[in-house]
């Protein structure tokens, strides 16, 4: 006995069934593989900086920010008349309600009204975009603009009009119909229409400042991308395979994506936040870490989540009294219908492959439920998370290569169109 325990004071280990570590389960420890991550990272990091190298050498550097004086600023008097008429358009939408509020028209007159002004605000500014040949991020920044104004003109009307069927929310709808609140509702970063908003007491000036530098670095950043690695490949008259083309596209393409998300979902509208005093700042939540696709379009964009939610899912439900599915369908074909008009307005194409590509959502939705529910609890999480991102990782190229590659079939800028080309409308249908 004397003997066993002075071998083990001799010896700091002693023989015992022992596993390999990287069979070990330890989900406890997080950070168990966390020198795997840091190599990826490492590896990424050496792949891009390869990749960049390359580019450089081959086709010098491209990016000309000249342009954005020569060819954006074109535009910039006419996109800017056309923002601010449609802002000023809005307007009316609240003298309607006005209007229907005092008993000096009714319902039914509103409605029509309501309509009018709607087909307006779509009609005009669309047929000055196509009449000035405009390019397609004015053209596109124009039909954000208007579709923005035009998700807020229509939370106001039914909101209103819901408040007013219920007596006891019609006399607290009556106290705050004012001008100055619904122009801080156009103005706020939101789209669903209430009858009180979360103010801050403090505006922080310098922060926005800060906010607002950042947003312009970010777009600055992306658009060297765009010019310098992305439109070379979109340009080439090469008839490479389109997997070919995702996979070089897929880097630069999703760095841009996600620059832009930052300048606009974190930096812009809380800068615009901060200028206004709105303290509800949830724009976004943690959709990177979704683990399937239907949790990744709740969580992307909280604005528009929230109004498709209001507006198209729970009207479908209580009002129209459909099924869920039903009202599921209704919200991706609406966010369908708008997404290709968005591409189909600025680069004047008509082709429909936006519109399938949400409508393909649904079975990719079932197919990312379906990895989580058949895999165990430790590696749900993860693999969904691996296939929510993969989507974006093929889907935004595929985007650019089906309508840019198109746009520079006619034309060779995003920026600007020579005053001798004429860009005819559904030209590729």
């Amino acid at each position: 006995m004397s003997e066993k325990k002075k071998n083990i004071s001799l010896f700091p280990h002693k023989p015992e069934p022992r596993v390999s570590r990287l069979n070990i389960k330890d989900r406890d420890k997080k950070d168990s593989y966390q020198g795997f991550v840091h190599l990826v990272f490492l590896l990424l990091g050496a792949a891009s900086f390869q990749l960049t190298i390359k580019n450089y050498l081959k086709h010098g550097v491209i990016a000309d920010f000249s342009i954005i004086r020569k060819c954006l600023f074109s535009d910039t008097l006419i996109t800017s008349i056309s923002i601010m008429g449609v802002s000023c358009l809005s307007i009316v939408m609240f003298y309607i309600i006005q209007l229907q509020t005092t008993k000096k028209i009714s319902k039914t007159i509103s409605l029509i009204l309501y309509f009018i002004v709607q087909a307006i605000l779509y009609i005009v500014p669309f047929v000055v975009i196509i009449k000035l040949n405009m390019a397609p991020l004015s053209g596109g920044l124009i039909t954000c603009n208007i579709i923005v104004v035009s998700l807020k003109c229509h939370s106001f009307f039914s909101t209103c009009n819901l408040l007013l069927s219920n007596e006891g929310f019609a006399k607290e709808m009556h106290l705050h119909l004012t001008l100055k609140h619904y122009l801080y509702f156009q103005a706020a970063p939101t789209l669903v229409y209430e009858t009180s908003f979360p103010r801050n007491e403090k505006v922080r000036y310098w922060w926005a400042i800060k906010e607002f530098i950042q947003a312009v670095l970010c777009v600055l950043t992306s658009y060297h991308l765009l010019v310098q690695f992305m439109i070379p490949i979109l340009q080439e008259d090469e008839n490479n395979s389109v997997l070919y083309d995702i996979i070089r596209l897929s880097i630069p393409s999703l760095i841009s994506w996600l620059l832009g998300f930052y300048a606009f979902f974190h930096c812009f509208l809380n800068c615009c936040a901060e200028i206004l005093g709105y303290a509800d700042r949830q724009f976004y939540l943690d959709w990177w870490n979704a683990e399937s696709l239907d949790v990744f379009w709740r969580k992307w964009n909280i604005q528009v989540h929230e109004w498709l939610l209001r507006h198209v899912y729970l009207e479908t439900i209580r009002t129209h009294k459909k099924s869920k599915g039903v009202a599921a369908i209704l919200v991706f074909l609406f966010s369908a219908i708008y997404h290709e008009l968005i591409f189909c307005v600025a680069f004047r194409i008509i082709r429909p492959w936006f519109f399938l590509g949400m409508f393909a959502q649904i079975p990719l939705i079932f197919l990312s439920k379906w990895i989580v529910s058949v895999l165990d609890e430790h590696h749900r999480h993860r693999w969904g998370n691996v296939f929510v991102w993969f989507c974006l990782f093929v889907g935004q190229p595929l985007i650019e290569i089906l309508y840019i590659r198109e746009w520079f079939k006619k034309t060779n800028s995003l920026f600007c169109i020579e005053s001798d080309t004429e860009i005819e409308f559904g030209y590729w249908f």
